[in-house]
């Protein structure tokens, strides 16, 4: 269940913050990744960071405004992480 591998993949982040807005959030990921949770264990750790990103910007409880999607996600290492994890990687390239 993805409420559990959440907070088994993210035990800094309380059971009880995670259960305040899994719900909430769960709802609204699939506006940020395409992706399904359980096909790919990629798409399950991109999800599984978006998720820690979105429940820990709002608990922030604050509405800043961001010039762009980098800097809302740049606002926390799972956002960060979520970053890392969704560009491509093409691998070494010799010159």
């Amino acid at each position: 269940m993805l409420i559990d591998d959440l907070k088994s993949r993210f035990p800094n982040l309380s059971s009880a913050l995670i259960d305040l807005y899994f719900v909430e959030v769960e709802k609204i990921y699939p506006q940020y990744y395409g992706g399904a949770y359980g096909v790919t264990s990629k798409d399950d750790e991109i999800i599984l960071n978006l998720l820690a990103h979105l429940i820990s910007i709002t608990e922030m409880q604050t509405v800043p405004v961001y010039e762009d999607e980098k800097d809302f996600f740049t606002q926390t290492m799972y956002g960060q992480t979520f970053l890392h994890l969704i560009k491509p990687h093409f691998g070494i390239i010799f010159t």
